[in-house]
């Protein structure tokens, strides 16, 4: 009689002793096999945030005349584990040649007619480690990121890019206290 045959018989003629061990195996492979995905689930979650999330810090001068300084910038780049730093400057203009895109009710606008064309420029380094796109507040859905390298490249927002008909590689021009700006539309980006 084989080893199957022998089994058989034991399952056959030891009926509930057998649905007990059933289930109990039925248990234990269960448990394990829920055990197994949430640690997968739990390990894909882990790298998604990873992914997402960028370590990082910032800094602003107290005052407009103590900007921080490039000894300061290098000194912070030596630290083990920081990688790459965003310089930003903010900075405002009038923008008379663009057509505004009108704002949202909830949004606090200026109703002086000298103050109506106001824009902000914020000149940066790395907008893809901006805190608006690495938060998702933001999102680049033409062209692509500015880097360090870039000049005269401008991120604008697709509503303000699609009422002024710009499309990627238009030149724009925004006037800046005593002289113009010229920049090549590279980017354009969506508000989620």
């Amino acid at each position: 009689m084989s080893i199957f045959e022998r089994a058989w018989l034991y399952i056959t003629r030891k009926k509930v002793k057998s649905i007990i061990m059933f289930f109990i195996l039925l248990g234990i492979a269960t448990a394990t096999l829920g055990a197994l995905s949430i640690k997968k689930a739990t390990l894909a979650n882990k790298q998604q945030i990873n992914k997402n999330f960028e370590n990082g810090f910032q800094m602003d001068s107290e005052t407009k005349d103590n900007d921080i300084t490039n000894n300061e910038i290098n000194q912070i780049l030596n630290i083990n584990g920081v990688s790459k730093y965003n310089a930003k400057a903010i900075v405002k203009a009038d923008a008379k040649s663009i057509k505004q895109v009108e704002p949202l009710e909830s949004q606090v606008q200026y109703t002086s007619d000298s103050m109506k064309n106001a824009v902000e420029i914020q000149g940066i380094y790395y907008s893809e480690i901006d805190n608006m796109f690495v938060n998702g507040l933001i999102k680049l859905v033409e062209g692509r990121h500015i880097t360090k390298e870039d000049e005269n490249k401008v991120l604008i927002h697709k509503r303000l890019a699609e009422l002024n008909s710009l499309k990627l590689g238009d030149t724009i021009s925004i006037e800046k206290v005593r002289y113009l700006m010229k920049m090549q539309v590279d980017q354009i980006r969506k508000l989620i």
